[in-house]
């Protein structure tokens, strides 16, 4: 069986967690230091009744760990003999034309209305495997047809 990343430069993510997880360390410590200085560690613990707020060894290793499989989620392992292509199941395109009487205007070099028939085809036709649902309308009328992959 063969390994493969998708995208394998998001491994370099991986080169950071220890950076970071000294960064935080060295954070942890600044401020049991500065807890320190505040006043009796004893006396501090006994004014709250909430649990103390340094994380257990056990809680540590899991959340690094569990940093370090996000990492390689996002470099996308993909595992087999042979990566699979998936059949494309298309998209619903809806287009909506204005047939009012605006769109008989030739200010494009032909009528608005050819023009937006004539995008529509090419859209069409760019994405094969899409189904187009033209949707047409007036100032008073809306008439949607469903997506259909008969272009006809």
């Amino acid at each position: 069986m063969n390994s493969l990343f998708v995208t394998p430069s998001a491994l370099i993510l991986l080169a950071v967690l220890p950076a970071l997880w000294m960064i935080i360390r060295q954070a942890r410590r600044e401020h049991d230091a500065a807890l320190v200085k505040f006043g009796e560690p004893k006396v501090l613990a006994k004014s709250s009744r909430l649990p103390p707020a340094a994380p257990t060894r056990t809680r540590t290793i899991l959340r690094w760990t569990g940093l370090a499989f996000a990492v390689i989620a996002l470099a996308r392992p993909q595992f087999g003999r042979h990566p699979a292509e998936l059949p494309k199941t298309g998209r619903d395109l809806i287009v909506a034309i204005d047939l009012s009487r605006s769109m008989k205007a030739t200010d494009v070099g032909m009528s608005r209305l050819d023009l937006a028939k004539r995008m529509a085809w090419q859209l069409a036709a760019t994405h094969p495997g899409d189904r187009v649902g033209p949707t047409f309308f007036t100032p008073s009328i809306l008439l949607a047809c469903r997506p259909t992959a008969g272009y006809g």
